[in-house]
């Protein structure tokens, strides 16, 4: 079984997807001026946890 080889990602070193320089879930790693849209700081994923809880309590309140 051949490997198939992934792209290398100098975008981001700490990136959940970059595993030993590579990008395990992009085919292409050429953003041509732009960021990685993988890419999220900790403060963005703190928001979202923040409101993913808000929402799932929401809904829970509303049965």
């Amino acid at each position: 079984m051949k490997k198939k080889k992934l792209p290398v990602c100098k975008s981001q070193p700490y990136c959940f997807a970059n595993k030993h320089g590579s990008c395990q879930i992009l085919k292409d790693t050429e953003f041509k001026n732009r960021e990685c849209p993988f890419w999220k700081s900790d403060l963005d994923i703190n928001l979202e946890v923040q409101e993913a809880e808000c929402r799932f309590y929401q809904q829970k309140n509303t049965i």
